[in-house]
C-alpha cells in the first residue's frame, strides 16, 4: 500500500516550488492562474521573500497548499496513491491531491481559512512552532518540563477568574453557572463566533466567494461520503437532515 501525507504549517521555506514553475508548464500555469486567485502575486513570496514574509499564516497557508498540490499534479502516473491523508491543512491538498475537490476550489477554502486564523493571531497575539528531527521521548519530556514551570504563571489566574462564573458539565464543557438551573441547556447549543474580516479584504472574499457555487459544494460533499464506510454515511446524512428541518 502507497500513502502520501501532506504537510501543515510549519514546512514552508524561501523557493518553495520555484523548480517546479521553472521546470514545468503544467506547474507555471497553475501558479499563476493561483495569483489571479488569490488577488496578490504570492509565487513572489514563495520564490524569494524572507523566512518572515513566509511566516505570515495568510501567506504561509495557501503556499504550502500550492507547493503540494501542484507537485502532486506534476507527478503525474507516479502520484497513484492508495491513500491520502494530510495535517491540519494538509488535509485539503490530499482531498485536492486524489481530485475530491478542484485546484481552485481547494485554494480558496485554504486562503478563507489562513484569514480567519490570521485574524485571530492578531487579536490574541500568539505564535506557533513546529519541532523537527527530535525523538517524541525528547519533545514530551522538554513540553512538559517548560508547561509545569508555566502553568500557574500563565493560567492560574484565569482558571481563578472562570471558575468565579463558569462551571462544568457532565461532559467536561464550560458553562455559566446560572444555566446549571436551566434544565432546557444543552451543550452542544454553541456555536463558535466568526471571525470578521477587515473591510478592504471583504472585496476579495466576495469575488473569490462566487468561485464556489452552492451546487459545488454539495457535489463535493457528495464526492467526501461516498468514501466514507456506510455506518459513518448514515450518520452524516442523519445529522444534516435534523439540522435542515
Amino acid at each position: 500500500m502507497k500513502a502520501y501525507i501532506f504537510p501543515g504549517q510549519g514546512a514552508q521555506f524561501t523557493g518553495m516550488g520555484l523548480d517546479l514553475y521553472e521546470s514545468s508548464a503544467k506547474a507555471k500555469d497553475l501558479f499563476q492562474h493561483a495569483n489571479e486567485v488569490l488577488g496578490f502575486d504570492i509565487t513572489k513570496i514563495m520564490f524569494e521573500g524572507s523566512a518572515d514574509e513566509l511566516k505570515e499564516t495568510k501567506v504561509t497557508q495557501p503556499a504550502i497548499f500550492l507547493h503540494s498540490t501542484i507537485l502532486a499534479e506534476v507527478m503525474g502516473s507516479v502520484f497513484q496513491p492508495d491513500m491520502v491523508a494530510g495535517h491540519s491543512l494538509g488535509e485539503i491538498s490530499a482531498l485536492v491531491a486524489n481530485r475530491t475537490i478542484a485546484f481552485s476550489d481547494g485554494l480558496v477554502l485554504v486562503y478563507k481559512r489562513a484569514l480567519a486564523m490570521q485574524k485571530a493571531c492578531e487579536l490574541t497575539p500568539s505564535t506557533m512552532a513546529a519541532v523537527l528531527g527530535l525523538e517524541d521521548a525528547i519533545v514530551e519530556e522538554e513540553f512538559d518540563d517548560f508547561f509545569l514551570k508555566n502553568i500557574d504563571t500563565y493560567s492560574k489566574p484565569e482558571c481563578d477568574a472562570m471558575q468565579e462564573t463558569y462551571s462544568t458539565d457532565g461532559g467536561g464543557d464550560l458553562l455559566m453557572l446560572e444555566e446549571l438551573d436551566d434544565r432546557s441547556y444543552n451543550h452542544n447549543d454553541y456555536v463558535l463566533n466568526h471571525v470578521f474580516i477587515e473591510d478592504t479584504e471583504k472585496e476579495l472574499i466576495e469575488k473569490i466567494d462566487t468561485n464556489i457555487s452552492a451546487e459545488d459544494i454539495q457535489r463535493h460533499i457528495k464526492m467526501v461520503l461516498h468514501n466514507l464506510p456506510l455506518a459513518m454515511r448514515n450518520v452524516y446524512e442523519l445529522y444534516a437532515d435534523q439540522q435542515l428541518a
